[in-house]
């Protein structure tokens, strides 16, 4: 066990790897959705999944999304945990 002295000195740089969970602790993927793809958004107010997006840009904090029924761009961010591909549709899901 390495002691306080014993530890290299502190860059002030968290280095470790954080995984990225959801609310129910499921590990969120790290991959980036790709402009233009459908996706779910987590609605914040019950945080159940939301069909009908499409990813319009990305960045390093989030992914701001396209409401497909109107073609408006919603003008929040959603950090990645809240953004997801969406599912295909299967019959028992009709």
């Amino acid at each position: 066990m390495l002691t306080r002295s014993d530890r290299p000195p502190s860059t002030g740089v968290d280095t470790r790897q954080v995984p990225i969970v959801d609310l129910a602790g499921a590990a969120v993927p790290t991959v980036s959705i790709e402009t233009g793809s459908p996706v779910e958004v987590r609605c914040r107010f019950d945080r159940a999944w939301a069909r009908g997006f499409e990813v319009a840009e990305r960045d390093a904090t989030g992914y701001r999304v396209r409401r497909m029924s109107d073609g408006s761009v919603l003008p929040v961010r959603f950090p990645a945990a809240d953004v997801r591909v969406t599912s295909p549709i299967v019959p028992s899901d009709i």
